[in-house]
């Protein structure tokens, strides 16, 4: 979807950023879901690894998580569906 340039740039939106745990012996989260508001799919995968990827807190530069999927948010910020867990399907 091609966004309407302005004066001051693209329009920013609301980006869904999903990445998964590499290592199962790892004792984090499996799946880590985070969001950026941003100009572009780049902007918003960049400012996500920018925020965690900072000292003790890195996340994704040591290989920790793997993004997976970066999504632009409807207009009603309405949370995107998992496809690894479909509503209405029980688990």
């Amino acid at each position: 979807m091609e966004q309407p340039a302005s004066r001051e740039g693209p329009q920013k939106r609301n980006y869904q950023v999903v990445a998964h745990r590499v290592n199962d012996a790892h004792p984090g989260a499996a799946k880590l879901t985070t969001y950026a508001f941003a100009g572009s799919v780049e902007e918003a995968l960049r400012l996500t690894r920018q925020k965690y990827e900072r000292g003790e807190r890195s996340l994704y530069g040591v290989g920790l998580y793997r993004i997976v999927r970066v999504e632009e948010l409807a207009d009603d910020f309405t949370a995107l569906a998992d496809p690894a867990n479909p509503a209405g399907v029980p688990q």
